[in-house]
């Protein structure tokens, strides 16, 4: 009986789509004089922790005054390491999300999907009949496409790989689809 209430609550929590129920990341916007006291309270890290989100502590106005340098120049002007990335990549992994590419002679190009999506609906992603018409994809990993040189030097070394419908995507591949006309 336990268990089918609980059931029932978990589908209305889901239902009413609650804001509290959400996952979420802290991030902690600092100055040039680091945390507040406040933040650095015992009393407030129990606060973040009681939620169990990720946080990230950033300058703001550092991470905007300097989105145009490399980690060379962020050295030089005395600036740690960017934590844009890291904000990014955190966001991502909360919400679910990997990355996968296209690539041709004119461009390469970064779908964002769900962690978990099978190549025909990746492929949707791309365009809809790319889905619906599906047949197969050529998959390599991206730091291995770099490593040929190019799609068709890594086809020829056996590098690529052929995936059909229930293939899952993993953050990275560079993919070609198959469809029909």
């Amino acid at each position: 009986e336990n268990s089918a209430q609980e059931e029932v609550c978990e589908k209305l929590k889901r239902d009413l789509q609650l804001l509290t129920s959400k996952r979420g990341i802290f991030v902690l916007n600092i100055n040039e004089r680091g945390l507040a006291p406040a933040g650095a309270s015992p009393q407030f890290q129990k606060f973040l922790n009681s939620f169990s989100f990720p946080s990230i502590i950033l300058s703001a106005r550092e991470e905007l005054d300097s989105a145009e340098f490399g980690d060379e120049e962020r050295k030089e002007v005395g600036l740690g390491p960017a934590k844009l990335p890291e904000l990014i990549r955190l966001a991502y992994e909360t919400l679910g999300l990997i990355t996968f590419f296209t690539t041709g002679e004119d461009e390469t190009r970064a779908w964002t999907i769900k962690k978990g999506t099978l190549a025909p609906q990746a492929a949707g992603v791309i365009h809809t009949d790319f889905e619906k018409k599906f047949i197969c994809a050529d998959v390599i990993f991206w730091s291995a496409l770099l490593e040929a040189g190019s799609w068709s030097e890594a086809k020829t070394k056996g590098m690529v790989q052929t995936v059909g419908k229930e293939y899952d995507i993993k953050d990275g591949d560079v993919i070609e689809v198959k469809h029909g006309a």
